[in-house]
């Protein structure tokens, strides 16, 4: 899709589910995604956000309240892509060697 991307995703963990922050620069040239920052959620329910900035810098965010949030890694700048542009979206999936399916509940999703 974009020239870079950025990702939060959740997965299973030994302690129970982590969030992480992933980012790839430069991914049409195929270069590899990194892992910027992990941390441990201890609730079932997490609020995701990002920030964008009229000149297109971002910024994650993640809240267990929905009132308290924060911030997850640096900010970035989008780019374009060279297939569908910028996106955002959610996704869920399993690892196949694990034979489990993948699902994710999503209440609602806003854009404003």
């Amino acid at each position: 899709m974009g020239l870079d991307y950025a990702s939060l995703t959740i997965s299973p963990s030994p302690d129970g589910f982590a969030l992480c922050l992933a980012v790839c620069t430069n991914a049409d040239k195929g270069c590899a995604e990194e892992t910027i920052r992990t941390c441990l959620l201890n609730t079932g329910h997490v609020f995701l956000r990002i920030m964008v900035t009229r000149d297109g810098k971002c910024r994650f965010a993640y809240s267990t309240d929905d009132n308290n949030y924060t911030k997850m890694g640096g900010a970035w700048h989008i780019r374009e892509g060279k297939w569908v542009g910028a996106r955002v979206g959610l996704f869920a999936l399993a690892v196949q060697e694990t034979g489990l399916k993948g699902y994710a509940d999503f209440d609602w999703f806003r854009i404003k």
